[in-house]
């Protein structure tokens, strides 16, 4: 069973890897104490969920640990630049 498993959890990293968002990438897959662990950081709530979602309905029967942290680790300028995006402000 835990080589079926260790199998499933390569298998589940390939697939997050091959989805449209960039961001999955960083997710790594791991198969410990009879889970499947995701580790790893994205940068949404929105990627993390999917992540997640995915792992859930592609495991096989076999728990779901997210363990993904969700960092913003783009520069402050470009946030700031897009937090005045669509306004008349600017930022000084």
């Amino acid at each position: 069973m835990r080589s079926d498993a260790e199998s499933a959890a390569r298998r589940l990293e390939l697939l997050l890897a091959a989805a449209n968002r960039p961001g999955l990438r960083r997710v790594h897959v791991a198969y410990e104490n009879d889970a499947v662990v995701l580790t790893g950081c994205v940068r949404s709530f929105y990627e993390k969920l999917l992540a997640v979602r995915i792992c859930q309905r592609e495991a096989m029967g076999l728990r779901v640990v997210d363990d993904i942290a969700v960092v913003d680790d783009r520069p402050a300028s470009l946030t700031i630049v897009r937090a005045f995006q669509g306004t008349s402000e600017q930022p000084s």
